[in-house]
């Protein structure tokens, strides 16, 4: 019984740290153009494997104030690619890393 409740317990952690989308190609990663809005990359690349909400900012523009709400998408590696990292501000795409 033991056994059963220990194999169950890493059936489901090995299961919830798995892997559901696939890694970034390189090639794709290079098509990638910053300024495309997040639907628009869901639509290429899928859904991301962790969304990272980031706290709002207020960045100055001009005499202004304009609130930014920033997320990070990452998409993990496989054996041959390396986790891609995907920031969007507002919905727009403003960074693009590779890294492991």
């Amino acid at each position: 019984m033991k056994r059963l409740m220990l194999f169950t317990f890493v059936l489901l952690v090995v299961c919830s740290t798995a892997s559901w989308s696939e890694p970034v190609d390189t090639r794709v990663f290079g098509l990638l153009s910053l300024g495309t809005s997040d639907q628009d990359i869901l639509k290429t690349l899928g859904q991301p494997d962790q969304i990272i909400p980031q706290p709002t900012r207020f960045i100055r523009s001009g005499r202004d104030f304009v609130e930014t709400k920033t997320t990070v998408w990452v998409y993990a590696g496989g054996c041959c690619n390396i986790p891609t990292r995907l920031t969007f501000q507002n919905g727009t795409l403003v960074s693009k890393d590779k890294k492991r």
